[in-house]
């Protein structure tokens, strides 16, 4: 059996049975047989990319496009097409979640699922995710930012509660700093290209001049540094069109970045 699920096997006679072409068999109907399940499951592709690809950066908060396939797999590496949430007929099949983490420090920054992804179901032995709506998120509490993270690994993780089986090629494990290939402990999956997740700001700078004459007013793009805000140099992607900005009073200027 190549395939997933409860099978019968029905059993019947060649349509000439001993010279008899007439011979009135019945078939004969087996009990279920299985439950037969995957043997592994496997990523078959994924790119994550991002924001700003000319300038190798993202925003925390900034769609990313990600898209990977999982496929759920028999022992000849086949997808086994009636692993499907809508028809298999038991629960529950495995489930998908992600860890993060910068330079393979073992600090786990998923944290309260700051990393966001719309996973979609089983559907004929296959997940396949295009999220162009991915993100990284700030970090929540009184002090959010934190930050640079220069090499930040998102990876996949699959967790078969019913039966136990492996997502293979596994080289990530967020709470080691150590090489878990060669320790034969990862527990996820890279997926794409690392990132590198700035927390950023725009800044609008202060400007000074009579009334009588037009005041130009500057604003730059800034992250955090790990203890200060700096100038983004490689932003060249972000833009802030002049009908986005709305000025609420003689005092106060409200900025849209939608």
């Amino acid at each position: 059996v190549a395939e997933v699920g409860v099978f019968t096997l029905n059993a019947g006679p060649a349509d000439d049975y001993l010279g008899a072409s007439d011979a009135d068999i019945p078939l004969s109907r087996s009990v279920n047989v299985g439950r037969f399940y995957p043997d592994h499951f496997r990523l078959s592709s994924s790119t994550l990319d991002n924001a700003c690809v000319a300038g190798n950066f993202s925003y925390m908060g900034q769609p990313l496009s990600l898209e990977y396939i999982v496929q759920a797999e028999n022992l000849a590496g086949a997808i086994t097409q009636n692993y499907d949430d809508d028809s298999l007929g038991w629960t529950p099949t495995a489930t998908l979640s992600y860890q993060t983490e910068n330079n393979n420090d073992g600090v786990e920054r998923n944290i309260a699922n700051r990393f966001t992804v719309n996973t979609l179901d089983w559907i004929q032995g296959v997940v396949a995710v295009s999220d162009p709506a991915a993100s990284f998120l700030r970090k929540v509490g009184s002090n959010p930012e934190d930050g640079p993270f220069m090499n930040l690994d998102m990876g996949l993780q699959l967790s078969d509660s019913l039966d136990s089986r492996l997502l293979q090629a596994l080289d990530m494990d967020s709470g080691s700093d150590s090489d878990c290939v060669v320790a034969t402990n990862c527990s996820a999956i890279k997926l794409g290209s690392p990132l590198r997740a700035y927390f950023g700001r725009m800044h609008l700078k202060d400007a000074f001049g009579p009334e009588t004459a037009d005041i130009p007013m500057f604003w730059q793009n800034e992250y955090w540094n790990g203890s200060r805000f700096v100038i983004n140099q490689a932003d060249s992607c972000a833009a802030l069109p002049v009908s986005n900005i709305t000025f609420t009073d003689k005092y106060n200027i409200v900025f849209n970045d939608k």
